[in-house]
């Protein structure tokens, strides 16, 4: 298994200067790779538990963030789905399909990763656990650019698409929350269920041992070489045993045996048990789908670093296409059971010009009903420092804006957004916006 990257032609590559953020990007997704394969190894012995979990609220992709196309400029914490995809649809009266779109994944867990789950479900910040969290995003919006004459007479149109590439890395996830009557009343319920399967299981497997005729030959097998075995290890406790070197040779011999033995009665019961576990498919189906049901919000410190590019293509060709945006930013925050408050520190750079380098800071508010909605608002300021007074563009901008989301199934959700954006990023700045998020690849091996 290879993680296999696309090659964009050699002469995109030579317009794009080949950023440290792009070197940057290449190496830790060939670290997140190579993590996932060495822990796809499973040790010896280790038992894993694999649950389809609820994991997903709506993520805000830094693709869409770079294009200046995002549903939530200050984006949520939020754990990775193998994949997920976004679909955005700036509203004329749902009249419209959707021009933009983002695909986001999780290299780590696509090529079959695997954690403990003690680390899985604590607020731990170790390199290890920023790798499990990495997820990259490629987005594309679409807009209609109008090129007038040299007299201002004529003009025409041109289609033109922009490709965002983002990454974002997980510093402090937050741990499960296990105080709330939610997560209370799923604990009781899964410990119920737990106690059936394990009760009703047991006593299968007691009773099949009771009746199996090869497990009995072997366990009084052992029994009887316990016995023969007393008369040579009672003289070898004597200090000044006679025929000591004799007595020790047939005492390890009979121990080999003896391990043997206790091998090919355990290979026994395990036989056993699964026959047990072939019948008890039904029960066990109905402890998994009881453990999937676990509460995934997370509480605490929470940090995300996130960063990307953004490619423009005039008239959607391919070999014109040319590095016109840049940006990382930060987020810290604090999530309670019901509340997340959300700071943001971000840089973004247009046109690799110092002018057009501006600065962000802003913060969100996330009101959460852990079964289907939350709602939140979010303000950012928008500073340009480098800009002169003569050039007739502000030198400061802000967004307000509210936004709503529902959970319509399992690591799916559908947003709303509405407010005012930045002034300059698209023709007006009303936020008008319809987003809908699907995660695909949320089962999890959890190692016991």
């Amino acid at each position: 298994m290879k993680c296999n990257h696309k090659r964009i032609s050699q002469r995109v590559l030579t317009r794009m200067p080949w950023t440290p953020l792009a070197m940057i990007v290449t190496t830790w997704l060939a670290v997140s790779c190579a993590a996932a394969f060495a822990q796809g190894m499973n040790p010896a012995g280790a038992e894993t538990t694999s649950v389809d979990l609820n994991l997903m609220v709506a993520p805000s992709s830094p693709a869409f963030t770079l294009l200046g196309s995002e549903p939530a400029s200050v984006p949520r914490p939020t754990q990775a789905v193998d994949l997920a995809i976004t679909i955005l649809n700036e509203t004329a009266g749902l009249t419209t399909l959707p021009n933009d779109f983002s695909v986001e994944f999780a290299p780590y867990w696509i090529f079959g990763g695997r954690q403990d789950f003690s680390e899985w479900s604590a607020n731990k910040f170790s390199p290890a656990n920023m790798g499990r969290s990495t997820r990259f995003s490629l987005g594309t919006r679409s807009r209609t650019d109008t090129i007038f004459s040299e007299a201002l007479d004529e003009f025409t149109t041109m289609q033109s698409t922009s490709l965002g590439v983002g990454l974002t890395v997980t510093i402090l996830p937050g741990k499960l929350d296990t105080t709330t009557t939610e997560y209370v009343d799923w604990y009781k319920s899964a410990t119920r269920t737990m106690m059936v399967a394990h009760d009703s299981l047991s006593a299968h497997l007691t009773e099949a041992l009771e009746d199996d005729a090869i497990y009995k030959a072997i366990n009084d097998r052992i029994k009887a070489l316990n016995r023969d075995m007393r008369p040579i290890e009672e003289p070898l406790d004597t200090a000044g045993a006679a025929n000591r070197a004799t007595l020790e040779a047939d005492s390890a011999l009979m121990e080999k045996q003896r391990q043997l033995l206790h091998k090919e009665k355990a290979l026994r019961v395990k036989a056993l048990a699964d026959n047990i576990l072939e019948d008890g498919v039904a029960l066990l189906e109905q402890l998994r789908k009881q453990v999937a049901k676990q509460p995934m919000h997370r509480v605490g410190a929470t940090a995300d670093v996130a960063g990307g590019i953004v490619v423009d293509f005039p008239g959607r060709v391919v070999q014109e296409g040319r590095l016109s945006r840049w940006g990382a930013w930060v987020t810290v925050g604090w999530s309670g059971p019901r509340l997340t408050g959300l700071l943001l520190g971000r840089a973004l750079g247009n046109d690799q010009t110092s002018d057009n380098v501006s600065y962000d800071l802003g913060g969100r508010i996330i009101l959460d009903n852990y079964k289907k909605v939350s709602f939140s608002v979010e303000g950012v300021h928008r500073n340009f420092p480098n800009r002169e007074d003569d050039m007739g563009l502000d030198k400061s901008t802000w967004r307000v804006a509210f936004q709503a989301d529902y959970a319509i199934g399992k690591n799916n959700s559908i947003s709303v957004t509405l407010g005012r954006d930045f002034s300059g990023e698209r023709s007006g700045n009303l936020i008008s916006l319809v987003n809908l998020v699907m995660g695909f690849g949320s089962n999890r091996s959890i190692e016991n």
